[in-house]
């Protein structure tokens, strides 16, 4: 498992912990080539990264 995953259960053991997305390279390869995000499945990772990369104006939206 990864930290993607394991984010819950390390938010149970530090109620402080903020959640951090986490992206796989080829997610990040896929949008750096001008891929259409959907192409990236990020509603598969656990912790959604898409606010922050609307934040940063790397996919559309804010």
């Amino acid at each position: 498992f990864n930290l993607d995953h394991r984010q819950k259960e390390i938010k149970e053991k530090f109620p402080d912990f903020k959640s951090i997305p986490v992206f796989y390279f080829t997610q990040l390869l896929a949008l750096s080539l001008g891929l259409d995000e959907k192409v990236c499945r990020f509603e598969l990772n656990f912790i959604d990264p898409r606010p922050l990369l609307k934040s940063k104006h790397f996919i559309g939206g804010v």
